[in-house]
């Protein structure tokens, strides 16, 4: 496969790159095509974009490049600084010029906002607060009208900040999910309308979370599945929490909203029902069925799938990589970004043809 170099490396005057689509960068007549691929160096382990793809947001070690692509041709506008580690997770606003990022182990959350002079102004958001223990923030969670945030730890607990009227972040909660320490959190979402907190941990608890009258969120309902030691997967799209037993036997737990509890339900297993839900589950229960392109890395593969007419998921291509490596769809999965430790960034384009 021949690689077309933007540049060497990303440098920090501001260079312009052209993304080009040479057809000999093409790796498939469906799915995604190779479109550029440039040496990046530093560890590219998180992306963000936003809802037109005209902003690109790279995780450079532990800087940030804020670029802007305009007419296939990818600029850095930027490079944000403020993180102590290697950056990890960037999630981008849907409504506006806002994104999050977290750093590695022990290191800070932090918001950045674009004001009227397109410059990158950053609040660091605190969660370390009487806290006795180190820990890290694994995952980011942001509600559908963008002023309430999860951060999700590698401990039992979770910290919701809250977005003020002046447009800054305040620690609003930090909820403790089991006393035991060892009791992991596999699983956090909202529901479809961010009403509740569904969380799953590793000793076999759902919490599910509510706000009361004092808009402070509490525990409303706990299903205790230790003797399950099958697999949990909260379904976002229709209210149910499903699981997965070791004979490979499904039980559902439906929302009942007259007593607003989870109640366990009859699962009328049709044939389509039992591939959907065999798919949820080999996917390591990481996607939501609203999705209509996923990506599932096997190794140094990554496989790529699109929902059918039936609404299941066929394969439609495999990227293979010499290494191991970190991926990112773009909103409206129009690129696909990865990054492998080859040191190259490459881009990939959806094939609408």
């Amino acid at each position: 496969m021949s690689v077309y170099y933007l540049c060497q490396e990303i440098k920090k005057p501001l260079e312009f790159s052209k993304i080009t689509s040479d057809s000999n960068l093409r790796e498939s007549s469906i799915g995604y095509n190779l479109i550029t691929s440039f040496e990046h160096s530093q560890q590219c382990k998180a992306f963000g974009f936003n809802n037109s793809n005209s902003i690109w947001v790279l995780a450079y070690g532990v800087e940030i490049l804020v670029c802007q692509m305009d007419n296939q041709t990818m600029r850095v506008e930027q490079s944000l600084q403020g993180h102590k580690s290697c950056v990890n997770n960037i999630l981008y606003s849907n409504k506006e010029d806002m994104f999050f990022s977290i750093g590695s182990w022990n290191d800070n959350v932090i918001v950045w906002t674009r004001d009227s002079d397109r410059k990158w102004n950053k609040q660091f958001l605190i969660y370390k607060e009487q806290q006795t223990r180190d820990f890290e923030v694994v995952q980011l969670i942001l509600n559908n009208d963008e002023n309430e945030l999860i951060g999700v730890m590698d401990y039992n607990f979770i910290v919701v900040w809250q977005r003020t009227s002046e447009n800054k972040w305040i620690n609003k909660q930090v909820i403790s999910i089991s006393q035991n320490e060892h009791s992991q959190i596999l699983q956090v979402s909202y529901d479809k309308n961010c009403m509740k907190i569904i969380i799953i941990n590793q000793s076999g608890q759902v919490q599910f979370l509510a706000k009361n009258q004092q808009n402070q969120w509490k525990k409303r309902q706990l299903i205790n599945l230790k003797g399950i030691k099958g697999k949990k997967y909260y379904n976002i799209d229709n209210d149910q929490l499903v699981i997965q037993t070791q004979k490979m036997e499904y039980l559902l737990f439906n929302f009942n909203t007259e007593n607003e509890l989870y109640e366990e339900g009859q699962v009328n297993m049709t044939q389509c029902l039992q591939s959907m839900l065999n798919q949820v589950f080999e996917y390591n229960s990481s996607i939501s069925q609203s999705q209509d392109v996923v990506g599932l890395k096997r190794n140094e593969d990554l496989l790529i799938f699109t929902k059918d007419t039936k609404n299941l998921y066929q394969q439609i291509q495999t990227i293979q990589f010499e290494h191991s490596f970190f991926y990112q769809f773009s909103k409206n999965n129009q690129y696909l970004i990865t990054w492998d430790y080859s040191k190259f960034i490459k881009i990939w384009k959806q094939n609408n043809d």
